[in-house]
Formats: C-alpha cells, structure tokens, sequence
C-alpha cells in the first residue's frame, strides 16, 4: 500500500475516512480525544470496522480491527508496527491484551 506518510494513523485513516471527516486526526495519541470531542463512541469494547488506539510510546499508536474472534482476541491489520513505514501487518491481539487500548467506533 501507499498511503500518506506511511504511519499507523495514515492507514487507520484509509480504513475509516469517516472519523477524518469528522475531525480525528493528529498523532495517534490523540485519536480518543478527538474522537471523543468530535462526539464519536471510544469505550473498551473492541468490535469489527473499529479503531483500536494507545497512548503508548512516542506517539501512541492506532490500527483497523478486522474481527473479534469468539475466544475475545482480535485480529487487527496496522501499518508501520515495529517502525516500518508503509508496511502493512495482520495480527491477533490475544483476549488478555485486548482490554489495554481504548476502540474508536
């Protein structure tokens, strides 16, 4: 994929135009905020189609939840995880992680 400047918010982006549209941008660390004053659901519960997001690190970080699978965990596609640019991964976040970000639906 090409998208943007190749960060994880570039392609949490691609994934849901609505929430830019809306108004939640910026680095990731402030996509529950944003979203949150744009009048956006963030809570705890992760579901498909939503954005998980953490203030962890430098900058937080963000990524497109694919699915929830029945054992809780989710698989999650992200882009630049682990600091490569314009790479795009599919992962599973066990159920015992899942409850460590916020999901911006």
């Amino acid at each position: 994929y090409s998208i943007g400047g190749g960060q994880c918010v570039d392609w949490a982006a691609h994934m849901r135009p609505d929430l830019v549209a809306r108004g939640v941008t910026g680095n990731a660390n402030y996509w529950d905020d944003s979203a949150r004053a744009a009048g956006v659901l963030v809570n705890n519960s992760p579901s498909a189609g939503a954005i998980f997001q953490t203030d962890s690190g430098w900058v937080g970080h963000v990524g497109y939840v694919e699915s929830v699978n029945p054992d809780g965990s989710i698989v999650v596609t992200e882009m630049n995880y682990g600091y490569t640019p314009y790479r795009v991964v599919r992962s599973t976040i066990p159920a015992s992680a899942v409850g460590n970000f916020n999901y911006i639906h």
